[in-house]
């Protein structure tokens, strides 16, 4: 499929998109959609992958074991009392009998990078100076566990740019429910406010809205700032950084909606972080032009007009 792109096409460069993560978060609830109470799957353990961690010196039978017993704690966690122990000591307690239960997540991103490098060298060999680079999901912004597995110094050596998406006004209402999720399951034994609160201080975020506000404000466009400093100091300026500009990203009628100065204030934040440019996202199509005139505003505040 590269192939076919890069050698009948005059394209100047590609961006791949995989928004997806590993299981452990999967089953964690590490993620801002809807949580069931069970899942049908939860990773795959087929012949191919228990084959091919065995090369890697994974017991494939070992970590589907964990897993099952992780759906398992998760199930007792959010629908039973707190345990003795509490939720995070039990997690860890499973952690330290299944250590193949991290392996595995590892694993899969491993795998996933395998993917990365096969269509940077894919499209590099036919056509050198084609841009390859990737779309790095929202979660990352929100997710310690996502931003711990996905690292911009690893990808940036199959990268000519990395887009991360910092999405501020959809952030509020996709971080509220990331944290009702998690809170449900690994950080059980603190309130919701508590567990935003810490993944505020984790992820380097100030003065941000309160649990209750969230949806409704979203996050500020400085937010945008902080993870594009993250992103250029994990690559050590070696590949440029275009953060994604949330624009009339979707939200349900009650919940944050884009205004011109969001854009204007995340793009700003953006270009002051260092990024040599931005990407107005998600899509052209559910963008309002008087929200794109936003980011016009930032450039020529910024002086880049």
């Amino acid at each position: 499929m590269v192939s076919d792109w890069i050698t009948n096409n005059d394209l100047d460069g590609l961006m791949w998109e995989s928004e997806r993560q590993g299981p452990l978060n999967n089953a964690l609830g590490a993620h801002f959609g809807n949580v069931s109470a069970r899942r049908s799957s939860i990773s795959c353990f087929c012949d191919h992958c228990i084959r091919k961690a065995k090369d890697h010196g994974i017991d494939g039978p070992r970590a589907r074991e964990g897993y099952i017993a992780l759906d398992h704690w998760v199930i007792r966690t959010v629908s039973q009392p707190r345990s003795a122990d509490g939720a995070f000591v039990s997690l860890w307690r499973l952690f330290l009998e299944f250590p193949e239960i991290l392996a595995w997540e590892k694993f899969w991103y491993t795998s996933q990078e395998e993917v990365y490098a096969l269509i940077y060298g894919t499209a590099k060999a036919i056509s050198p100076q084609t841009q390859v680079g990737w779309h790095i999901m929202h979660l990352v912004t929100m997710s310690p566990f996502y931003s711990a597995d996905t690292s911009y110094a690893r990808l940036a050596h199959m990268s000519d740019y990395i887009k991360p998406s910092p999405y501020n006004n959809c952030g509020g209402p996709r971080l509220a429910q990331y944290i009702r999720n998690v809170q449900s399951t690994i950080f059980r034994d603190s309130s919701p406010e508590q567990v935003l609160e810490m993944h505020y201080k984790m992820m380097g975020l100030q003065g941000e809205p309160s649990l209750d506000k969230l949806a409704t404000a979203g996050l500020s466009g400085e937010s945008v700032g902080v993870e594009t400093r993250r992103a250029i100091a994990d690559v050590e300026n070696a590949i440029p950084i275009y953060p994604g500009i949330d624009i009339d990203i979707p939200t349900a009628l009650n919940e944050k909606r884009t205004q011109p100065a969001d854009v204007k204030a995340a793009t700003l934040a953006a270009l002051k972080a260092g990024a040599p440019g931005v990407v107005l996202s998600r899509k052209y199509a559910e963008m309002k032009l008087t929200n794109i005139a936003g980011a016009k505003e930032a450039l020529r505040e910024f002086g880049a007009l």
